[in-house]
């Protein structure tokens, strides 16, 4: 399931794999991290991440997701891989639960499905990395901004979500978590930091 996209981005490590902290019941998921680590692809494109440690900076879309009977919510849902462009994939860390997903932090599009789907379909389909991840725009960026570091990536100005224009020349190079943010705050998506102030107070009140 997950050996012919990693073979065609990914090196194996030479060494030890560095893995999350958290457990991961996701049994896909687990797999991957227990077999690559925390690795980013061979042209940077791609990369492997701590679940844990980009939960809250993704918490806002989210919350904005559910399965078909209504059920999955943010804390469930996890963040196992990000784009050169910031977009996230995510898995659900529950047990036996197989599902997968897709987030366009631009336009807040999001698909979920099953592990297999995702990997052999959405992530091995030249067209749609080419288009729906910019994969066309991705070379020509590096000539000109160079390769994000692990803590930035390629955003859009004026931002998608305002009616800003997917094109070359109005994409640059961002630190990725406050560009999260401003996207979020943008598009008017749950605030986060309210919300825990909120539930604290509620709790008080009682």
């Amino acid at each position: 399931m997950i050996e012919a996209f990693f073979s065609r981005y990914f090196d194996r490590p030479a060494g030890p794999v560095l893995r999350p902290t958290i457990e991961i019941n996701h049994p896909v998921i687990r797999r991957m991290y227990d077999e690559y680590g925390l690795p980013t692809s061979r042209n940077g494109f791609f990369r492997v991440i701590d679940p844990e440690e980009w939960q809250e900076s993704y918490m806002p879309w989210f919350l904005m997701m559910r399965d078909e009977d209504e059920v999955f919510e943010g804390p469930e849902l996890y963040p196992f891989m990000t784009t050169a462009f910031g977009y996230v994939y995510v898995f659900a860390n529950l047990p036996d639960e197989d599902l997968v997903g897709y987030i366009d932090i631009t336009s807040n599009f999001h698909s979920m499905g099953d592990a297999d789907s995702v990997f052999s379909g959405n992530l091995l389909d030249p067209i749609f990395r080419r288009f729906n991840l910019n994969g066309d725009f991705y070379e020509l960026l590096l000539k000109t901004e160079g390769e994000p570091d692990a803590d930035e990536c390629f955003g859009f100005f004026p931002p998608i979500s305002l009616g800003g224009k997917r094109e070359l020349k109005n994409a640059r190079r961002v630190k990725l978590r406050e560009h999260l943010d401003l996207l979020a705050q943008a598009s008017g998506l749950p605030d986060i930091q309210r919300e825990r102030w909120t539930d604290r107070s509620s709790s008080c009140d009682k």
